[in-house]
């Protein structure tokens, strides 16, 4: 038996890691793919500045919620729509630094 080791994906990798996260969110969410819009090079940014190299599981969760912050963003500006208080990434914001609520 050969064990091949590979290095840990880092945030240079991500241009080759999005296409495949892409679609497993999409059939997580019983979209197809075409459906959902590629992130942005800014939002990709702020996926790779809270990510900086490993789990890919959390790299998932990153662009996860990133794709719901642009769908909020998106939400806000329509006419009717009720404002959201602060962004998915706030919240990972406030977690990672200790407080709860954003306070």
């Amino acid at each position: 038996m050969r064990v091949l080791e590979f290095p840990e994906p880092r945030p240079t990798d991500l241009p080759r890691l999005m296409p495949s996260v892409h679609d497993q969110l999409a059939r997580e969410r019983k979209l197809d793919g075409r459906w959902i819009q590629p992130l942005s090079q800014v939002d990709l940014e702020a996926v790779a500045s809270y990510w900086r190299v490993g789990s890919v599981p959390r790299l998932k969760r990153y662009v996860n919620l990133a794709l719901r912050d642009r769908d909020d963003r998106q939400l806000r500006h329509q006419p009717g729509a009720s404002k959201c208080q602060g962004s998915s990434w706030s919240r990972v914001h406030h977690r990672r630094n200790g407080s709860r609520h954003g306070a």
